[in-house]
């Protein structure tokens, strides 16, 4: 969740593009801004709601066909 630092354990599927599981927070304060870390664990669905949200398209042509 960090450029150059572990934040969390993390177990993403890249098939659909979301975070399985998610593990003990090592660094809380490179968790994303608006994904709750209670007792040590990141709130998974949270983080996949952020990320839906934030995702960039991998392409823009797939947006400029007519």
């Amino acid at each position: 969740m960090h450029k150059e630092a572990a934040a969390a354990e993390l177990s993403y599927d890249e098939s659909v593009h979301v975070v399985r599981k998610a593990g003990e927070v090592s660094c809380q304060e490179h968790a994303p801004l608006g994904v709750t870390v209670k007792d040590g664990q990141v709130d998974r669905t949270a983080l996949n709601d952020r990320w839906l949200r934030t995702a960039q398209p991998l392409s823009n042509r797939i947006y400029s066909r007519n």
